[in-house]
């Protein structure tokens, strides 16, 4: 089975990632087309058929990750790539109102279904869900994983949260403030856990300051470390906020004190001030880039 899913696999380079990200949806069929539905149903069913196949795939995966395979891992990433494409462009789709009418993602895309908003909050818990354990941390079985496989994992991702606004900068006018933070969750999650998590097994690979990667692998544990301690407390409120009551609460907690030893960067875990209230929870305000 794996094999066949492997198959049905296309490998996304750069460019075609930037093109689905980017291109707009085009020629919409004026509002009294008898297809409306259909096309809302159908990329409904597609994200959900698509999500529970990518869950399966992974699950598979992970009871043969530590034979250090990294087609399977490549295959893995390759399938969380078009998974996050399509739901991008289910989210943008549903928004439009000439396709399900001027409540966008309030509207359901069909009577049996709930309303959009609904859809991308269950959508956007599940593949928190999915990431959190694609990190594989706070498990015992961490230290494990091959350090190849968590680079291929990092790079593989790297950029995938512009997937999930197609370039935009905000979210839909029409998606309520629940989604929106879970779909910013979901964009801390791929901008700034996982490079996070990768560091941490990029120090198991330093020892006795020689690394055994090269002097490559030390810069780039330095430059984490440069970059680390120049995040305001506030910024990692605004991320234990956004992460409250998902997937990746625990995931977040687990990291910032680990980093945080690491380092030397007392900032990850400062207590949050009394009264401290954050903004309105945003996409940029999950984002965190680094190069590595």
């Amino acid at each position: 089975m794996y094999v066949l899913l492997h198959q049905a696999v296309v490998k996304l380079d750069g460019e075609f990632i930037y093109r689905l990200a980017t291109n707009r949806v085009a020629a919409l069929p004026s509002p009294s087309s008898p297809q409306l539905a259909p096309m809302a149903l159908d990329l409904v069913l597609s994200m959900e058929n698509t999500l529970q196949m990518v869950m399966r795939q992974q699950d598979m995966v992970w009871e043969w990750l530590l034979g250090n395979d990294g087609n399977i891992v490549q295959g893995l990433v390759d399938s969380y790539r078009i998974l996050l494409a399509l739901f991008g462009h289910v989210i943008e789709v549903l928004a439009t109102p000439s396709v399900v009418g001027p409540a966008g993602l309030a509207a359901q895309p069909a009577s049996w279904l709930p309303c959009g908003n609904s859809l991308v909050e269950g959508w956007c818990t599940r593949l928190l869900a999915g990431v959190c354990k694609l990190m594989y941390i706070d498990t015992p079985s961490s230290a494990a994983v091959p350090f190849r496989l968590k680079i291929m994992l990092n790079q593989g991702l790297r950029g995938s949260y512009r997937l999930l606004l197609r370039g935009q900068p905000a979210a839909p006018p029409s998606m309520s403030s629940e989604a929106e933070r879970l779909l910013s969750c979901l964009t801390l999650v791929l901008t700034a856990m996982m490079p996070q998590e990768l560091c941490l097994a990029l120090a198991g690979w330093v020892t006795d300051g020689v690394s055994k990667l090269g002097m490559a692998v030390k810069e780039e544990r330095r430059a984490m470390g440069v970059a680390l301690s120049k995040l305001q407390p506030e910024q990692v409120w605004t991320w234990q906020a956004l992460a409250a009551g998902t997937p990746a609460e625990a995931t977040l907690q687990g990291l910032l004190p680990a980093l945080a030893s690491l380092f030397q960067v007392q900032g990850l875990v400062t207590p949050i001030e009394p009264g401290w209230r954050h903004q309105r929870l945003t996409l940029a305000m999950g984002k965190w880039h680094l190069s590595l």
